[in-house]
């Protein structure tokens, strides 16, 4: 199960991609998904290039929930959750808390 995370530029996607990765189970990050990726390369945080989206990635992006439905769409990617940047800073406060 993939999960991709959006929101705006310096909300605390990369900044916080670590603790996301370990609260959502994700092994791998690929940072930086936007809609316009016209190859079919990804680069995940460890420097390795995947031709498809692995199905343990944590994708971080820009875009808005619209635009993230429409690019797992384009890239056959079924199984995913698509989850605001705020809604996931306040799962890990809750884990925290």
């Amino acid at each position: 199960m993939r999960t991709m995370i959006y929101g705006p530029q310096a909300s605390g996607k990369t900044r916080n991609r670590d603790a996301l990765a370990r609260h959502y189970g994700h092994a791998i990050t690929i940072d930086g998904v936007y809609r316009h990726h016209r190859s079919r390369k990804f680069r995940s945080d460890d420097g390795q290039v995947h031709t498809e989206i692995p199905n343990d990635a944590l994708l971080l992006t820009n875009m808005d929930r619209r635009q993230c439905v429409s690019f797992l769409a384009k890239h056959e990617v079924t199984n995913a959750t698509i989850v605001s940047i705020t809604e996931a800073l306040a799962a890990l406060e809750e884990q925290d808390a």
